[in-house]
Formats: structure tokens, C-alpha cells, sequence
């Protein structure tokens, strides 16, 4: 998912994606939660984007 913004004057964008667990124990989990979903999110601002 893309999310497009402007703050203060500056254009930029979050970058969301959801995944299923795939290494629980890298994320300090069990492997109880194997599968079940992890966001990750990215802030980037229109410097060099050309958004």
C-alpha cells in the first residue's frame, strides 16, 4: 500500500506492506507465530524520488 503525503511543503510517501511471518524467531517470536502477519512501514520524502 501507498500512502502519498505533503508536510510542509514537501511531497513524500508510506510504504506499507503486510507478509506472513516466515522466521518468527527473527523477530523475537515463537514458532507459534509462524504465518501470521507482519507490517513494515517506510517513510520517504520527494528529495531525489521525483514524486
Amino acid at each position: 500500500m501507498e500512502i502519498r503525503f505533503d508536510f510542509g511543503g514537501e511531497r513524500g510517501r508510506v510504504m506499507v506492506e503486510v507478509v506472513p511471518n516466515a522466521d518468527p524467531v527473527a523477530l523475537g517470536k515463537t514458532e507459534r507465530e509462524r504465518g501470521m502477519p507482519v507490517c513494515t512501514a517506510s517513510v520517504e520524502f520527494s528529495a531525489g524520488l521525483g514524486l
